[in-house]
């Protein structure tokens, strides 16, 4: 049961198989340029906030996989880890990584 007093936020966990390598790249140059202030690298993961996907810099492979979690999921943010779980809502770029 969700507490109304508590600010609520949806946050999902997915492999970082559903980001291209590319991606990845440019999302390490977002969040270490301060472009992107809503969402952080660390030792879990990545996390990025779903409203990204509005961004025109943002590659369009990610956008399409925020944008899905936000609009038909109404998710705010996504951790991508190496051990998350894949999911078949959505696109995996797994091949991109080997």
């Amino acid at each position: 049961m969700t507490n109304p007093l508590l600010p609520y936020r949806p946050m999902i966990e997915l492999s970082t198989a559903h980001v291209h390598k590319q991606d990845m790249d440019k999302i390490d140059e977002f969040l270490m340029g301060d472009k992107w202030s809503s969402g952080f690298n660390g030792l879990v993961g990545v996390v990025l906030w779903t409203g990204h996907a509005d961004d025109h810099e943002c590659p369009p492979r990610l956008s399409q996989t925020l944008g899905l979690a936000r609009d038909a999921h109404g998710i705010d943010y996504v951790l991508f880890d190496a051990d998350g779980p894949e999911c078949e809502l959505f696109t995996s770029y797994k091949d991109s990584w080997s």
